[in-house]
């Protein structure tokens, strides 16, 4: 049996590990914000992105803090986040 692994069906194995958070408990960006918002509220990217009206990879770059929004955008994104 050279190359082949043998199958144990009734050998149970269990993985621990710690899930990795989706945001930090204290963000510090505009786009931890953003991306602590969008979940908390059980949104994907895509549905931002249509209320924002911008694309989805627009807001993956936000959230990632690869890009900053324009200042157009900022009344739009605060009024998202709900801060004044």
């Amino acid at each position: 049996m050279q190359g082949r692994v043998a199958f144990l069906p009734f050998v149970h194995v269990r993985l621990k590990a710690l899930k990795p958070k989706p945001f930090p408990a204290t963000p510090r960006t505009l786009g931890e914000h953003l991306k602590r918002c969008r979940i908390t509220r059980c949104l994907t990217q895509k549905q931002v992105a249509r209320l924002l009206g911008v694309s989805p990879f627009t807001v993956l770059n936000w959230e990632k803090d690869r890009t900053t929004p324009p200042a157009s955008f900022m009344s739009i994104l605060l009024e998202f986040l709900g801060y004044d």
